[in-house]
């Protein structure tokens, strides 16, 4: 065996050695980001109200929440709500409840715009305590 032969064996085995080692390391855990894929920041669902307005944001890490902004001083307390529906089946919701200025809800979980049809949102209102929803389409992005 020449010194040429002798070189090439042994990267050939630490080649196979270091892709033997790779393949045998567990995978790293995704982050959410990652799991969920990356979206654009949108405004998928709004309502217009007399005074008001309630908004079903999406974030670049394609979460959801909702968010009320009301401009009368007087108004009573509302509560809001996100929801989110896989499958036909709503698996998330967050609530909160708030008056003058804006209120925001707590965040879902959301999938990227190619998972649409199995996962969807929408936010809802309600005079506080009443719950008698008035609700968004569900929406798909």
């Amino acid at each position: 065996m020449t010194i040429r032969n002798r070189r090439t064996g042994l990267v050939g085995r630490l080649v196979a050695a270091v892709a033997l080692a790779v393949a045998l390391v567990p995978g790293v855990a995704a982050t959410p980001a990652q799991a969920y894929g990356s979206c654009g920041p949108a405004t998928p669902g709004y309502l217009p109200l007399f005074r008001a307005s309630l908004s079903l944001v999406r974030t670049s890490s394609c979460t959801y929440y909702a968010r009320l902004v009301v401009d009368e001083r007087l108004s009573p307390l509302w509560d809001i709500k996100v929801e989110r529906r896989e499958n036909g089946v709503v698996t998330e919701r967050k609530t909160a409840t708030g008056g003058y200025g804006s209120t925001f809800t707590g965040s879902v979980q959301g999938w990227w715009g190619g998972a649409a049809s199995q996962d969807q949102h929408h936010a809802c209102y309600s005079v506080a305590g009443a719950n008698s929803w008035t609700c968004t389409s569900w929406v798909d992005v």
